[in-house]
C-alpha cells in the first residue's frame, strides 16, 4: 500500500497576536486625532460667532453712528436669548437651532441665514451709550464656551473676553 504524504498548505489569515497589534494601533491614533478633532470643529463654531456677532456689531454701531444711542432691548437692559435660552436647555446648547427674527429685541437687527449653534444675547447700560453682545455655546472636547465684547458708542470698551481660550 503506499503511503501518500499530505502537505498542508500554509495558513491563510492572521493570528491573534497580529489583530491585537492592529486594534492598538488604531487606539493610540484615535486618541491622538480625537481631541484635534473636536478643536477643530470647536474653532469653526467659533468661526460662525465670530461671523454673527460681527454682523451684530455692525449694525449697532451703524444705529449709534446714526442716533447717539443703542437700541435697548424691548425686555429691559439684557435682550432674550436668540435662538433660544440657553438656560432653559431649549433646545440645548450645541444643537442647531433657527434664528428667531420676529423676537422683539430682535426685529430690527440682522437675522441669521440657516441654523446657529450659539445662542446670542446683548445687554445696553449707561443711558444706551454701551452694549454688550454676548455668545454661549457647547463644544464637544471643550465644553461650556462664552464670548462677550463690549461698545462704548463705536469704540471697543476693553478687550473681548473667552473662555476657554483655545
Amino acid at each position: 500500500m503506499e503511503r501518500k504524504t499530505v502537505r498542508r498548505s500554509a495558513s491563510r489569515g492572521f493570528t491573534i497576536i497580529e489583530l491585537m497589534i492592529v486594534v492598538s494601533i488604531i487606539g493610540v491614533l484615535a486618541t491622538l486625532a480625537i481631541p484635534y478633532y473636536q478643536k477643530f470643529t470647536a474653532r469653526a463654531r467659533r468661526s460662525e460667532m465670530n461671523l454673527t456677532i460681527s454682523k451684530l456689531r455692525m449694525q449697532f454701531i451703524a444705529t449709534y453712528n446714526a442716533t447717539s444711542t443703542f437700541p435697548p432691548p424691548t425686555s429691559g437692559t439684557d435682550s432674550t436669548w436668540n435662538p433660544a435660552d440657553p438656560v432653559t436647555g431649549t433646545p440645548p446648547l450645541g444643537t442647531a437651532a433657527v434664528w428667531n427674527a420676529t423676537a422683539p429685541d430682535w426685529v430690527n437687527l440682522p437675522s441669521m441665514d440657516g441654523a446657529v449653534r450659539m445662542r446670542y444675547q446683548y445687554s445696553v447700560t449707561n443711558s444706551n451709550k454701551t452694549v454688550t453682545l454676548t455668545a454661549q455655546g457647547n463644544f464637544s472636547g471643550v465644553g461650556l464656551y462664552t464670548y462677550s465684547e463690549s461698545w462704548s458708542g463705536s469704540d471697543p470698551a476693553g478687550l473681548p473676553t473667552e473662555f476657554p481660550a483655545f
